[in-house]
């Protein structure tokens, strides 16, 4: 089961977390919250394995996003 750790409306930021999870071993997904008016996101959402949450939420506090 998926687990959201992050929600956020900048792309560049989800990216960066996004790898600096991956990179420590830990399975990502990122998913669109919504369409806006002109086909793009509004936000995004930061999933990773339940068993892994603790690990990825002291890796985004540490890293201070």
């Amino acid at each position: 089961m998926w687990t959201t750790v992050y929600l956020g409306q900048d792309f560049e930021k989800i990216r960066s977390m996004k790898k600096l999870l991956e990179d420590s071993g830990i399975l990502v997904r990122v998913r669109p919250l919504d369409k806006g008016g002109e086909g793009g996101a509004c936000g995004y959402e930061v999933l990773v394995p339940s068993a892994e949450v603790d690990q990825a939420q002291n890796l985004i506090i540490d890293s201070e996003f």
